[in-house]
């Protein structure tokens, strides 16, 4: 068994409010609080271990005129300001226009998986 590093070797110390409350909760659900640590700290990393490797903070901070593509579901506002980021570029449209194409290509191919068949 290799020996882990407690709570004091990865330079956690008490110094906000909401630890005693924590600690209080813990003890009364009889959870380690070491152990509730290593929960939040895996889920983190499954949260945030992939990230979005074509839009990490470096393009934002390298190139002021990068333009993110809006989240999928994003509003229609966020849509509008994008298209008009855009602008009249040809290459920027044509970019965006076939990694629309590969996302519904994609899309075919998995309705057709789970549903069977049948087509948008």
């Amino acid at each position: 068994m290799t020996d882990l590093p407690k709570l004091f070797d990865i330079g956690f110390q008490e110094t906000r409010p909401i630890y005693p409350e924590f600690k209080q909760l813990a003890e009364r659900e009889h959870e380690r609080i070491n152990e509730l640590f290593t929960q939040l700290m895996e889920q983190y990393v499954k949260v945030h271990n992939a990230g979005n490797p074509f839009y990490s903070l470096d393009h934002f901070i390298n190139n002021p005129n990068f333009i993110a593509t809006p989240a999928f579901a994003a509003s229609e506002e966020s849509w509008n300001a994008y298209f008009k980021k855009l602008g009249s570029s040809d290459k920027a449209w044509k970019i965006f226009d076939y990694k629309l194409e590969e996302i519904l290509a994609g899309a075919k191919h998995f309705q057709t998986r789970f549903t069977g068949g049948g087509s948008f």
